[in-house]
């Protein structure tokens, strides 16, 4: 049946799922209707905290498993009013059906007359539209035999628990009756009745309401048979007692039963923020975490931290069954695997697969313990299965579920984070390669150019047979061509160096070597860049050889005093400075020259960087090669601007020889 209207309201179901299993029946009619109206379908179990049977888990799991399937959002709140909690929630997501199937009662009466919870939603709805679904073969499912909001436990140590508790209360109004006894011929009966009313709302801090409500009726009619006369029987022979005894039980009852009520939403109150600051905290030590091993691994330390189990964290970028690897192991597993006291990899990897393509797994463990696996998602990729391992009779509600399965959603968000963290650097890595590359192809076509065509030019000009007779003009010509050549032999050694540095594959040839021919190398190679300009030269008085590639630090000097020729002034002198401290050798080359801003120091030595607005040619390779050179072995090199100077300063440590 429907009552009132859904038109103009938010296109949204609200399907009410338990354990019954009419419920399968409930979420199938809605999802065919949300696809209908083309609606949200929302997928809603209240839990109380009451404990089900093997049978009942099963059966809610299966629902909640099928509403998921079907494309319905599963959500979980606690509550101990079924009606209240669905129409609160149906109104607060602004749903304009709610669907319910033909239920038990809302509460126990003690008149024939019931009202069920789909009674109570449908007087109660308002203009949300409410939709009955009755499922003839289904047969009722009974109330949950453990108290709402009880304590955590076994089934055994629960029932204990219960009959513990009537235990106490009937030893209670045992010692009652006697200490009304001892003290109704002093204070009356009248006083009696609110010495019982006081052991009623004392007794309502500890029972649950059904409890507080029985002790309530009993304790009534234990004052009216023992204290009201005429004793020993339940007739009462004066007005005034008619009214104390109805008055007794009425307020033992109301106030009894709202104490014992209030508290039980302080229980679950207490529920809820315990869960959200694990939650909160579970937030807070993930975000930090920077990859999927290292999340997993915090994850178990928090539920295993929170409900005192052994815990099993299988996480994975991919998100499929296919990623948990063989059942014969993880070792094969793509995925990360964290235990946390749990039992064997084997039981591991078979309850996640099963998890990922089935939903929750609950499955058998050592020595009688059950183990279940929680799947969860985040993003479009990444997959994460949580599983505990529950001792056999421990209690376990789907309130636990969702907080497990909130637990790996953060998981599995905090893993596609850092998955989408690590594609977009991949990507900025290859935009920055294929920059790289173009900007490298750019500098060396166009340095490449200039002495192809100086050699070109210079090879057709040889084809000239008037050159022979003008052998001046021909030797001019070859060293041209000669200089061009050694020029672009320079611009291919620089790349090819470049790219041994950048590889680590510089490989020193280390030996004993004088300073000087050092100098003189490095001298002759740069000869032609540094023009007409003086040159000075400081070498120690009496150099002591130093243990480095002379080839390579030789090549290093020329590179410098190269740049010092492009950069320094026209004209201005240039000095060359070897000096030692120690083991240390000190490479200086000074110039004349504009130098550069402190800001532009720290990059100088590196790839493709050139001088702001002054156009030399080069490939930007020059300097970063000398710092290569000089980190090859274990040495640094600096660059500074003086007064009208510019500075720059390699170290090489532990080269020089010790005399003797």
């Amino acid at each position: 049946m429907m009552n009132g209207e859904g038109h103009g309201r938010t296109e949204r179901i609200l399907v009410a799922v338990g354990a019954s299993p009419s419920s399968a029946n409930l979420v199938h009619w809605a999802a065919r209707f949300a696809r209908m109206r083309d609606a949200e379908c929302l997928a809603l179990y209240v839990d109380s905290g009451a404990a089900l049977g093997p049978e009942g888990r099963r059966r809610l799991d299966d629902n909640l498993c099928l509403a998921r399937t079907l494309g319905a959002r599963v959500e979980v709140l606690p509550g101990g009013d079924l009606a209240k909690s669905i129409l609160d929630a149906a109104r607060e997501k602004g749903v304009f059906l709610i669907v319910v199937g033909r239920s038990g009662l809302s509460r126990p009466r003690l008149f024939p007359k019931t009202i069920t919870v789909s009674d109570r939603i449908v007087r109660e709805a308002g203009a949300i539209a409410v939709a009955v679904v009755q499922d003839r073969d289904a047969p009722p499912v009974p109330p949950s035999t453990v108290p709402a909001n009880g304590p955590r436990g076994t089934l055994r140590e629960l029932w204990i628990a219960r009959f513990a508790r009537i235990a106490a209360a009937a030893a209670l109004f045992a010692g009652l009756i006697i200490i009304g006894y001892s003290i109704a011929p002093i204070i009356t009966y009248r006083g009696v009745a609110l010495v019982y009313l006081a052991a009623i709302l004392g007794l309502s801090f500890f029972a649950n309401p059904g409890t507080v409500a029985l002790c309530a009726l009993v304790s009534a009619l234990a004052l009216n048979f023992f204290f009201i006369p005429p004793r020993y029987t339940f007739s009462i022979g004066e007005p005034a007692d008619w009214l104390l005894f109805g008055v007794y039980f009425l307020v033992a009852f109301v106030t009894g039963g709202l104490v014992a009520r209030l508290r039980s939403r302080e229980k679950l109150l207490a529920q809820r923020q315990r869960a959200a600051s694990f939650l909160l905290e579970a937030a807070e030590k993930l975000a930090p975490c920077s990859s999927a091993a290292e999340a997993a691994a915090t994850a178990a330390s928090l539920a295993i931290g929170y409900f005192g189990l052994p815990v099993f964290v299988f996480a994975d970028e991919s998100g499929g069954a296919d990623a948990v690897g063989e059942a014969d192991g993880v070792g094969e597993a793509d995925g990360v695997l964290v235990r946390g006291g749990a039992s064997t990899d084997e039981m591991f990897t078979a309850a996640a697969r099963r998890a990922f393509t089935g939903g929750i797994d609950e499955s058998a463990g050592p020595d009688g313990a059950r183990l279940r696996a929680i799947p969860s998602s985040g993003g479009d990729r990444a997959g994460v299965v949580i599983g505990i391992e529950l001792p056999e009779g421990r209690v376990w509600t789907v309130s636990d579920d969702e907080l497990i399965s909130s637990l790996g959603k953060t998981l599995a968000l905090i893993i596609e984070r850092e998955r989408s963290e690590e594609a977009s650097r991949r990507s900025s890595l290859e935009l920055g390669s294929q920059r790289l590359a173009k900007v490298l192809l750019d500098s060396v076509s166009h340095e490449m150019r200039t002495p192809l065509t100086t050699i070109t030019g210079s090879l057709s000009a040889l084809r000239d047979d008037a050159l022979a007779e003008r052998p001046d003009a021909r030797k001019a010509i070859l060293e041209g061509a000669l200089d061009a050549s050694a020029s672009l032999n320079r611009i291919v050694e620089d790349i090819l160096s470049a790219g041994r540095i950048e590889s680590g594959m510089l490989k020193l040839k280390r030996e004993a070597t004088d300073p000087a021919d050092i100098v003189e190398s490095a001298v002759e190679e740069s000869r032609s860049s540094l023009g007409d300009r003086d040159l000075s030269i400081r070498l120690p008085a009496v150099p002591r050889p130093a243990v480095l590639d002379g080839a390579l630090v030789s090549r290093m000097v020329a590179n410098l005093l190269r740049n010092a020729g492009k950069y320094s002034w026209p004209g201005a002198p240039v000095e060359l400075a070897l000096a030692e401290e120690g083991a240390e050798l000190i490479i200086r080359v000074v110039d004349a020259g504009p130098g550069v801003d402190r800001e532009r120091e720290a990059t100088l030595f590196e790839k493709f960087k050139k001088s702001e607005g002054r156009s030399k040619g080069g490939l930007g390779l020059g300097l970063a090669i000398c710092k290569g050179i000089a980190e090859a072995h274990g040495g640094s090199i600096s660059a500074y601007s003086g007064t009208g100077t510019f500075t720059v300063e390699a170290r090489f440590p532990g080269c020089v020889e010790e005399e003797a």
